[in-house]
């Protein structure tokens, strides 16, 4: 694996991997709380029904929070990616490869 730009190049002065990979790991729980604590904020169409335009107001409502959802499973992805590149950097003792 190739570091990619933005990722950290592991040497004897910087961040262990191993360290990166418990910051990773710990970012990632975070990140499934708020998943988790998100999924229960859904639009409910009980809370629209009353307004004008309901029906456009609810879809609006299920839109911004599909929004926020995928947000959060970029985040998190981005964070999987991260941890893959700590583990193999651990498993090689340093960045795996840079060229």
């Amino acid at each position: 694996m190739k570091r990619k730009a933005g990722f950290p190049f592991y040497h004897l002065n910087g961040t262990s991997p191993q360290t990166h990979s418990e910051l990773i790991e710990r970012a990632y729980g975070k990140l499934v709380e708020a998943h988790s604590a998100m999924a229960e904020l859904a639009p409910n169409m009980r809370d629209y029904y009353p307004l004008p335009g309901a029906r456009e107001e609810f879809d609006l409502a299920l839109q911004n929070h599909e929004r926020r959802m995928n947000a959060l499973k970029g985040l998190m992805a981005e964070l999987e990616e991260l941890a893959e590149y700590a583990a193999l950097s651990m498993q090689r003792g340093g960045t795996p490869y840079e060229g």
